[in-house]
């Protein structure tokens, strides 16, 4: 019995998973809306979730989760490239990524002309540890209007992974079912 029901919460997350990836893959375009940060503050979350991003500047103060002295996930806080030299005060827009290993790695993505990926608000939210550690530092943040932007993240890839989650996990939630059947009729 403990067996079925770990097959179910497995195959039950590779369905949740691959279904969110694919939704928002499908809702976006081929191509990224190409707008600069200002640009994507102003609009939100709404439209093309695909997106590539100009005219930013990264805040001085991110938040990174470390495993084994390599940072695993590093939340960015973004500013629009008109504010650059000005005090950050409140976070609108985080940049995830987890393509960054160390502070040594942070010059290459600040120097980009351009950040291209996915608006994730609609299928992932920051987490309160992340939330509590930017909102120290950028006081006027409000963790409701940040606007979550994952680098590199692509549609074409959310599709194909997405579909491929989703069909492993509505076939394992039907063999598991057949299972389940067979053993308790």
């Amino acid at each position: 019995m403990r067996a079925l029901v770990a097959l179910l919460a497995l195959f039950g997350t590779f369905t949740f998973l691959g279904g969110r990836d694919l939704w928002l893959a499908i809702k976006a375009d081929s191509e990224p809306d190409r707008l600069t940060a200002r640009q994507l503050i102003d609009r939100g979350a709404e439209g093309n979730p695909f997106v590539e991003v100009s005219e930013f500047f990264l805040g001085d103060n991110f938040v990174f989760e470390e495993k084994e002295g390599k940072w695993q996930t590093v939340w960015l806080p973004v500013g629009p490239a008109e504010n650059q030299g000005e005090p950050l005060t409140a976070v609108k827009l985080v940049v995830k990524t987890n393509s960054v290993n160390s502070e040594a790695d942070l010059p290459g993505i600040a120097a980009m002309p351009s950040l291209r990926g996915m608006i994730m608000n609609h299928v992932s939210s920051m987490g309160s540890d992340e939330h509590k550690i930017l909102a120290s530092s950028y006081p006027g943040t409000n963790i409701n209007e940040v606007l979550i932007f994952e680098l590199n993240k692509d549609p074409a890839q959310m599709k194909q992974l997405g579909g491929a989650f989703l069909g492993i996990g509505i076939v394992g939630l039907l063999v598991t079912a057949v299972v389940a059947y067979r053993q308790f009729r």
